[in-house]
């Protein structure tokens, strides 16, 4: 395995994101799992048991720790982890004096049941305080396992979403497509290829993982021929070519969130963050305020304050826990997760 590593990375690739990194181990004993009490007909086969036995055992770490040294022969490389596993469990995949994955996936967004200023303040807080000293923290939007973050939310918060990911302090990971808006596709059974679908109607991922939109040609420019899942409907507007001319996409949006770090010619380390949920003075619905302070290696300090909310945000909007009063960032609404 750590072979393969080298191949790769002897050919130039940046980094390797390991699959299913807290599964490489099973129980040393072999003791079965313990049946699931809350299964019923028609849930996931794999749901049947606890997992107890089959995944994040102590062992796996020391894998983890060989794969790290592996990419530590190499200079400037990233090990990315897929970890989907409560924070405490989580955080030991950094490793014990950092030596494990430089980013075990943080997967918090795509869980949350609910979007709100409150729910969104608790989770970033409670990841940031649960971070090892020294670890580098990273927010995960979308991934091939969930529905598209414009069709679980609609694309209006789907546009606040990408301004809290890439306003956070951390690594911003977001699924392709995501950048422009791309939903979720019914796909008809028949066409169907995700085995855990097949298996499981209502279960499908294939919806999430149609070909990206590259523009309004036939197949949206992504191949000459029939790609093997459906596009989208709507691929003659949602698409790269399209929004790369239309200032008011959410491409367009992209662009100048990623130059707060891209415009420095020394890498931004986000030394301070703070976060709050207050709310508005005109009514009860809270917002949400990320406050970033960024230093680069030559001492050049840049504070950015980001505000989301229902209805457009006027010049102040509140003084909060934050410290400071938090100047307009979001010029126009509606900008709403709720």
């Amino acid at each position: 395995m750590y072979n393969v590593m080298r191949f790769w990375l002897d050919r130039g690739v940046d980094g390797l994101r390991i699959d299913v990194l807290w599964m490489p181990i099973k129980d040393a004993q072999f003791r079965d799992n313990p049946i699931n009490p809350d299964w019923k007909e028609g849930d996931l086969p794999w749901a049947h048991q606890v997992r107890l036995y089959s995944e994040d055992q102590p062992e796996v770490h020391e894998i983890v720790s060989e794969m790290r040294a592996v990419m530590d022969t190499y200079a400037e490389r990233v090990l990315i982890g897929e970890t989907y596993l409560p924070l405490p469990s989580l955080m030991r995949y950094y490793g014990e004096t950092l030596n494990g994955a430089h980013l075990p996936f943080n997967f918090q967004l795509t869980l949350l049941e609910a979007w709100n200023a409150q729910v969104l303040r608790e989770a970033v807080e409670t990841y940031e305080a649960a971070l090892p000293a020294g670890a580098w923290p990273n927010w995960v939007l979308g991934n091939h396992d969930k529905p598209r973050i414009a069709s679980h939310l609609g694309r209006m918060a789907a546009r606040v979403a990408t301004m809290l990911l890439l306003t956070l302090r951390g690594t911003p990971t977001w699924y392709y497509g995501d950048e422009i808006g791309m939903q979720d596709v019914p796909i008809p059974p028949h066409l169907a290829h995700d085995p855990q679908g097949k298996r499981q109607p209502g279960y499908g991922r294939d919806p999430m993982r149609t070909p990206m939109q590259w523009g309004p040609g036939p197949h949206a420019d992504f191949s000459t021929v029939e790609p093997w899942l459906p596009l989208s409907a709507d691929r003659a507007e949602v698409n790269v070519s399209v929004e790369r001319s239309d200032p008011k996409s959410i491409l367009s949006l992209h662009r100048p969130l990623r130059g707060l770090d891209a415009d420095e010619p020394e890498r931004l380390r986000r030394e301070r963050q703070r976060v709050a949920s207050h709310h508005a003075q005109a009514g009860p619905r809270r917002r949400l305020a990320v406050q970033r302070h960024d230093v680069n290696q030559q001492g050049r300090r840049r504070q950015t304050i980001v505000a989301v909310g229902k209805g457009p945000v006027g010049r102040r909007i509140g003084r909060d826990d934050i410290g400071n009063e938090l100047a307009e960032s979001v010029e126009h609404g509606p900008l709403s997760v709720e």
